[in-house]
């Protein structure tokens, strides 16, 4: 960690000058420990901290993408997971993937496709899964777009030799999400394809949750790499 964490308890100062202050950052210390409960407050809590209006407004919002909306929480774990393997925020990373794990019961083939953003199989696509417009991954794991005529078909490979990984790999609505969040993270500007397909398995509400979840996911895994919270940066001691 590149600067000191915050105590975990808030102790007021002595002085009665600073009452006024020290009850505003009492009251946010309370929030935040509020939501977090059963747990404690965690190492991005006590960075956030050290600026208490950024730790309340911060709460709030990530209050709101955590627990409201209509979002299942598969969908979102399933966000803040591949944002944190494209930004290498391994903090983030081993903190949602036992809860992606919780809320899907995902196996070791759909995890290792987040991790590398390809099917386990490259190039591989069901038939079914062509017909219905996709993108497939090719040899060299570039995300590809199925043609739109009779060419479709020569794309389409045999599943037979699909590794041996155990769980299913994801699915269409999966890749969906996944392709959505790769082109927020790594382009910002979305193309029309990936944003059409999204649209055409999610509501409208969805769709600004899974954008809201995308961006301020974004957010934390930037804040987490930048201060090396956790100390887990390559070469952090």
């Amino acid at each position: 960690m590149r600067l000191p964490y915050a105590p975990k308890t808030f102790q007021p100062p002595p002085s009665s000058s600073q009452n006024i202050a020290a009850k505003a950052t009492a009251a946010v210390y309370a929030q935040v420990a509020a939501r977090r409960a059963p747990q404690t407050l965690q190492p991005l809590d006590l960075t956030l901290l050290h600026s208490p209006p950024i730790a309340s407004g911060w709460n709030s919002f990530f209050g709101a993408i955590r627990t409201g909306g209509i979002l299942p929480a598969s969908v979102k774990e399933l966000i803040i997971c591949r944002v944190a393997v494209l930004n290498g925020a391994v903090y983030e990373w081993q903190h949602h993937l036992p809860l992606l794990m919780e809320h899907s019961q995902m196996g070791k083939r759909g995890v290792q496709e987040i991790r590398d953003g390809k099917r386990s199989q490259k190039g591989a696509m069901s038939k079914a899964s062509a017909d219905s417009g996709l993108y497939y991954t090719d040899d060299e794991g570039n995300l590809c777009y199925l043609p739109q005529d009779e060419e479709r078909d020569e794309l389409v490979q045999s599943t037979e030799s699909a590794a041996e990984l155990p769980g299913e790999g994801l699915s269409e609505r999966q890749w969906a999400v996944m392709a959505y969040t790769d082109a927020m993270t790594l382009d910002v500007r979305v193309p029309d394809q990936i944003f059409g397909r999204l649209k055409a398995l999610f509501s409208n509400q969805e769709v600004v949750e899974i954008t809201a979840t995308v961006a301020a996911y974004n957010c934390v895994s930037r804040f987490l790499v930048a201060l090396d919270v956790g100390e887990m940066v390559s070469g952090s001691q």
